[in-house]
């Protein structure tokens, strides 16, 4: 017997386990039970259901953030992470650097819009006596983040003096 299951990539199996995830969160159950209407044609097409192995095939690092709270949150997170291989969750220092010059280059094109200090807010809740830090963590212990804002509030102070 031949086996025409075909192999599928990692995008590939979180697009498809998304498209499964939406069709029963708008109403699977409606759109298989409005199949069964004894008076309408029957129709002759195939279907051809995606695979879903147990894990997502290994391959280059994919990324995803965290979109979510409380048990939606970390039951998204888990699962996630529980795929497969070289899954990274949530945000990167890159990404983190990234936020920061893109912040920086939005107050440039629009100043009618910043403050005259202009300001960009971080604001991190650790939990810390309830209030906000910046502080390295047991996810960032090198503290890459606290590293990135030294470096872009240090290019971006010697950008401004040479422009004085």
């Amino acid at each position: 017997m031949e086996n025409n299951l075909k192999e599928t990539g990692r995008r590939q199996f979180f697009k498809e386990a998304a498209a499964l995830g939406v069709m029963g969160t708008i109403g699977g159950g409606y759109l298989l039970s409005s199949c069964n209407q004894p008076n309408k044609k029957k129709s002759t097409s195939t279907y051809e259901a995606p695979v879903f192995p147990e894990k997502a095939p290994d391959g280059k690092v994919l990324k995803a953030g965290l979109i979510g709270c409380g048990g939606r949150g970390t039951g998204a997170a888990v699962n996630f992470i529980n795929a497969g291989p070289n899954l990274l969750l949530d945000r990167t220092p890159e990404q983190f650097e990234e936020f920061l010059r893109s912040a920086i280059v939005w107050m440039d094109q629009n100043p009618e819009q910043t403050t005259r200090e202009r300001l960009i807010t971080l604001y991190a809740w650790n939990e810390l006596g309830e209030g906000g830090y910046l502080v390295p963590t047991k996810g960032d212990p090198e503290a890459s983040y606290l590293k990135i804002v030294k470096k872009i509030t240090s290019e971006y102070s010697r950008k401004t003096k040479n422009k004085k």
